[in-house]
């Protein structure tokens, strides 16, 4: 959805070194594989035969169809009611819970090193225990990770991005211990209950990317989204009406 697009290019984002890394991540024996480009503030991520930029500096996001080699683009600025329909919308209330949560984080350095990829790598282990109240905004969580990190590598990878809500719950949260600032996983299995994601890092790279990554290629040919005028007025309006909502739930 458009909405949700500009949401996320809007988030602040951490200006970072030219990076390049290609991982397969496999959930449960699933197995996919991205490559994530990134220049200061831009960001390119490309799955399969299709692309996603979020190019910062220009204000756009583009989305390319590889396989068919087209292109499409969306700006704020170029609809006038989205953007005046974001520029309205309060900022999310908070509701305090009134409940604690306790969070407990433990580290463990294997004291092992080696080489992957050129680079020298530590074994991490550390284990999140995360216990809520009865009513709290949160919920129990009992997760292990178990990976390799380069040594003094600020972590660069992209999960996802978390869109705001109209309201945001908030309970007292004592945290027990630290969160490593691990730096780069090279090679990560994350467990919880039974679900189990491992990522594999296959390539890293740190050197400088060309510009041209951050926008659509001259060789491809620009499309409209598939969506009807009526349809683009119809989502706008929706969002002006929960804009206008905001201010009064």
């Amino acid at each position: 959805m458009r909405v949700r697009t500009w949401l996320l290019v809007m988030l602040p984002i951490t200006a970072l070194a030219d990076t390049k890394i290609v991982y397969k991540q496999t959930v449960n024996g699933y197995t996919a594989a991205t490559t994530v480009y990134r220049r200061g503030h831009n960001l390119r991520l490309e799955n399969g035969n299709s692309a996603t930029i979020f190019n910062i500096d220009e204000r756009r996001a583009y989305t390319l169809d590889l396989r068919n080699r087209t292109w499409t683009s969306q700006q704020p600025d170029s609809d006038p009611l989205l953007a005046l329909a974001m520029w309205i919308r309060r900022p999310p209330r908070v509701h305090e819970s009134g409940k604690t949560v306790n969070v407990w984080y433990q580290t463990t350095d294997t004291g092992e090193r080696r080489q992957m990829l050129g680079h020298t790598v530590r074994h991490l282990i550390y284990h999140e225990r995360q216990t809520a109240e009865p009513g709290a905004c949160a919920t129990n969580v009992d997760r292990t990770t178990d990976g390799w990190y380069i040594l003094n590598a600020p972590a660069v990878f992209y999960d996802g991005f978390t869109l705001t809500a109209s309201h945001r719950c908030q309970d007292k949260v004592i945290v027990h211990g630290t969160r490593p600032a691990t730096g780069v996983a090279l090679l990560e299995t994350v467990s919880e209950g039974t679900v189990h994601r491992t990522r594999e890092v296959t390539e890293y790279s740190d050197r400088p990317l060309d510009s041209h990554l951050f926008e659509p290629p001259r060789d491809f040919r620009r499309v409209e989204p598939d969506e009807t005028w009526a349809q683009r007025m119809k989502s706008d309006c929706l969002e002006m009406k929960r804009a206008l909502q905001s201010w009064f739930n």
